[in-house]
């Protein structure tokens, strides 16, 4: 009994490294039920990865012994392991079309509410006495939702706009990532956060199994407290002093890398400098 409170105690410590994928989740529209079925899939593929592996047979780690790592039975490991990633893409399809509220709105809108030219209609927020109106469409679709709920809702994802006289839009061109938060922005986002987690756990836990030392090294500063009118004046002398930094490192290392003697092996390399504040 002990040992499973630890293990929870653990576990609950490492929620706030959930908050970045949180609040990118949020942004573009992706809810717990969606996110726990990538989870799901990213869970068996990584213990597929990372498990001990059969030392006589050279093979990985069966099924079974994923299963059991990963709180699943032997046959969803099968059925994620021969689908992977397009496994998760239909999971969330799945769990998107029977939990998304957001979806639900949006499409019956974009069925029934439609001018002569096809288009999605501009909605009055309230109940009307003749002709449809947002209200009637969340009643419809999300019945016992409050309309200004779900309205406050979509505006944030930027779904829909509201016009003068509490006109509801729906706005078809938002319905893709943000500019800022693309798919190319967000995978390199992901690398980094995934770069810096193994540097993290590495640094913890400096030897492998084989008592070997692994590289990766994390230093953080001391926190130093500024006054708030002067940290957008100091940024451009922080962001000069990091590119100094780390342009020495790549014409040191890199001169190294690029020597005609071949030591053996190579590894790739790298060091990542980032700023911090609080709320």
């Amino acid at each position: 009994m002990a040992q499973s409170e630890e293990r929870f105690e653990r576990a609950q410590v490492l929620r706030s490294a959930l908050d970045p994928l949180i609040d990118i989740c949020a942004r573009i529209g992706v809810h717990s039920v969606e996110l726990e079925a990538l989870v799901r899939v990213e869970f068996v593929r990584r213990l597929a990865e990372t498990l001990p592996g059969n030392l006589k047979t050279g093979r990985g780690p069966g099924h079974e012994e994923i299963g059991l790592a990963a709180g699943l039975s032997r046959g969803e490991v099968q059925n994620i392991l021969a689908m992977g990633l397009k496994g998760a893409e239909l999971r969330m399809k799945k769990k998107a079309n029977k939990y998304s509220k957001s979806e639900r709105i949006l499409s019956l809108w974009g069925q029934r509410y439609l001018s002569t030219s096809g288009l999605p209609l501009d909605l009055p927020l309230d109940l009307q006495a003749e002709g449809p109106s947002f209200t009637e469409l969340v009643d419809k679709a999300l019945p016992g939702k409050r309309p200004k709920t779900v309205l406050k809702d979509l505006r944030r994802r930027g779904l829909v706009q509201l016009l003068p006289d509490e006109i509801v839009r729906y706005r078809r061109a938002a319905r893709g990532l943000p500019t800022e938060l693309n798919a190319t922005a967000l995978k390199y986002a992901a690398d980094q956060m995934r770069l810096l987690g193994n540097t993290l756990l590495q640094a913890m836990d400096a030897t492998t199994a084989t008592g070997k030392r692994i590289f990766g090294t994390y230093v953080a500063s001391e926190p130093v407290e500024i006054p708030t009118s002067l940290t957008e004046v100091s940024q451009p002398a922080m962001l000069q002093r990091i590119a100094a930094f780390i342009q020495a490192f790549e014409l040191e290392f890199g001169r190294k890398s690029k020597s005609k003697k071949k030591p053996g092996p190579s590894q790739t390399i790298g060091v990542s400098v980032y700023t911090w504040r609080t709320k």
